[in-house]
């Protein structure tokens, strides 16, 4: 025989029937996973400029880059997934800061990386800011708290100072040893990558038509958001490869339609078969396998841009030795000497702009313009 429920217990049954009845119709059916994914898809702004958007609006929330839309969506599902199966919970409006707090105890009990956890703890933030900006979820209480559990060092806490660059006689070693092989197209590319200082994806991504001819030298012109997505965030790069090169470039070139990719390899080929020929012969071990061209590039065009002046090299050194101390870059530098540093400085703002990097990253100088390592 069934129970006969209280008055007071139908009453609460009842608000909660109500309750549920509202939440659907306030926001459907709400499978966690599926609105959690279309909240980010909603979020895409990849092709656009965040520095401009966020000139425009400070407030400005979007993901701009194809890896961090990539990894986020497959952070959320997997959020999804787990406060399903830990709490029962498989609508989105009922996701609360407690379901995240336990979803990176989790993380962290799986023994992931501090910079891991960093990349979780991301993805829920952008999960959180997606849902805050939404009509209806944003009249939920915030799914992260203000505070970052999970905060980044300094840059001189941080970046290891280590060698990074090939040296020019170690990347001509690989580039011959990949043509002995007969691999000549990855050795086009590591070259391509050593006189320009493009990235592996963008070496294998850029085609004949980013290539101004000029009179004895090429330029690399890859306007912002172009339909090919060449660049890091599709930004705008302009490279001047120097006159040396232009024969090799000129037969590279030559054959190629205007919309035909240089390098027709996919990254991660092409690193592994620049990392095959360094471990056979014991070239350079310890380099990272394209991002190694990169590193030498910057460092022969700062070289060029202070046009060898050991006094300038002498300012970038202290300028970094202060960095990796944890001063601030111009600690120590005296009245008489501003405009020394401040040469020094524009040299190096300029091998950034090549690179693709913004101005003033003092941190990206610790990497790339280390010419002690």
């Amino acid at each position: 025989m069934k129970k006969k429920l209280s008055r007071s217990a139908k009453r609460k049954l009842a608000r909660q029937k109500q309750y549920k009845r509202e939440q659907i119709e306030k926001f459907g059916n709400d499978n966690a996973k599926y609105t959690a994914k279309n909240l980010i898809r909603q979020s895409s702004r990849i092709g656009f400029s965040k520095k401009e958007m966020k000139s425009k609006n400070p407030d400005h929330f979007g993901i701009h880059s194809k890896a961090t839309y990539k990894k986020t969506m497959g952070e959320v599902g997997r959020f999804a997934q787990f406060v399903k199966e830990e709490f029962g919970i498989n609508r989105l409006n009922q996701f609360r800061q407690e379901h995240a707090e336990a979803y990176l105890d989790a993380k962290e009990q799986q023994g992931l990386t501090k910079g891991s956890l960093q990349n979780v703890e991301t993805a829920l933030i952008h999960l959180s800011k997606a849902m805050e900006r939404d009509e209806k979820f944003g009249e939920l209480p915030p799914l992260m708290a203000d505070q970052r559990r999970y905060t980044s060092l300094s840059a001189h806490q941080e970046i290891e100072r280590k060698p990074r660059a090939y040296q020019a006689e170690e990347a001509k070693e690989i580039i011959q040893r990949l043509e002995e092989k007969g691999q000549d197209t990855a050795a086009s590319a590591a070259y391509l990558s050593m006189v320009s200082g493009l990235r592996a994806e963008e070496v294998c991504r850029i085609e004949r038509r980013h290539f101004e001819r000029h009179e004895d030298h090429y330029k690399i012109r890859i306007a912002r958001d172009d339909p090919s997505y060449v660049t890091k965030g599709n930004r705008y790069r302009e490279v001047r490869i120097d006159a040396e090169h232009t024969s090799r470039l000129d037969d590279l070139l030559g054959r190629l339609d205007e919309r035909e990719r240089v390098i027709p390899l996919e990254s991660l080929q092409l690193a592994k078969m620049v990392a095959a020929v360094k471990q056979e012969y014991d070239i350079a071990r310890p380099i990272m396998a394209m991002h190694g061209f990169r590193h030498l590039f910057a460092r022969t065009r700062f070289q060029d841009e202070i046009n060898h002046s050991s006094d300038h090299l002498d300012v970038m050194n202290r300028i970094l030795d202060n960095l990796f101390e944890g001063k601030r870059a111009d600690a120590g530098f005296s009245t008489v000497e501003k405009e020394i540093y401040e040469e020094t400085k524009a040299a190096m703002d300029r091998v950034h702009d090549e690179l693709g990097h913004g101005q003033n990253r003092f941190d990206l100088a610790m990497r790339y313009l280390d010419l002690k390592y």
